[in-house]
């Protein structure tokens, strides 16, 4: 049963926009915790789990690489949405690509985690972005650093806890853990009350020929989106 957008809070100044921010920073530094993982203890295991070591590689981008489309689905679901939907259901997404880890199921269902991750990840960061934009103007680059300051507090909390519990414990224990933590996630992510601008919907939902026509118009936009591709 899909969770009903909770209804909008008050516009202007009495609205805690920081709340919302810190909020989202947390959902998305808990959620972050088994992508983070991987990158610390999948070298180690691979050959463990029957994953031949140059495919260790191609797990640690397959997230990346999928983000080429899914960023643009999830701004169109987020335009169509609003912003309590897909960011909850990508949290729950990401749930289950962490829990995938443990399975000892070999390169295709680590394959179908990455990929899983990396949509999840668009849509949760896509999240964080529409808690910024609410804010004030002249305060959205501090509630953006606090944002990320956030996430990486949760891959840093996850890539030294999990090393120190795949030594202690091993493999298993240190995703399963990591997994527990990222679970907290879920409340926080369904309970989050939205700014309105983040909860309204574009009925048509994201036109992309006008986003091409807009950068073709803006050639420095296009060297933008180049660079970044690049």
């Amino acid at each position: 049963m899909s969770p009903e957008a909770p209804k909008a809070v008050p516009t202007g100044e009495a609205f805690p926009a920081w709340r919302t921010v810190i909020r989202a920073g947390m959902v998305v530094g808990l959620a972050i915790m088994g992508d983070s993982l991987m990158y610390n203890i999948l070298p180690l295991e691979a050959p463990r789990l029957g994953i031949a070591l140059p495919l260790v590689g191609v797990l640690l981008s397959a997230n990346r690489l999928v983000r080429l489309l899914s960023n643009t689905v999830a701004s169109a679901l987020f335009a169509r949405w609003g912003a309590h939907r897909p960011f909850f259901w990508a949290t729950v997404l990401a749930l289950l690509t962490t829990t995938l880890y443990g399975v000892r199921a070999g390169f295709l269902v680590f394959l179908l985690a990455r990929v899983g991750w990396g949509m999840a990840w668009s849509a949760l960061r896509q999240g964080g972005y529409q808690a910024v934009w609410a804010a004030r103007e002249e305060a959205q680059g501090r509630y953006m650093g606090v944002f990320w300051g956030l996430v990486r507090l949760g891959s840093a909390t996850s890539v030294i806890l999990g090393g120190f519990l795949h030594d202690v414990g091993g493999y298993r224990m240190a995703v399963f853990a990591v997994a527990a933590l990222s679970a907290l996630a879920l409340p926080l992510a369904w309970g989050m009350r939205w700014p309105p601008r983040s909860l309204r919907r574009e009925e048509g939902g994201t036109d992309l020929r006008r986003g091409w026509r807009a950068m073709r118009e803006d050639k420095v936009a296009l060297w933008v989106v180049a660079a970044g591709f690049i």
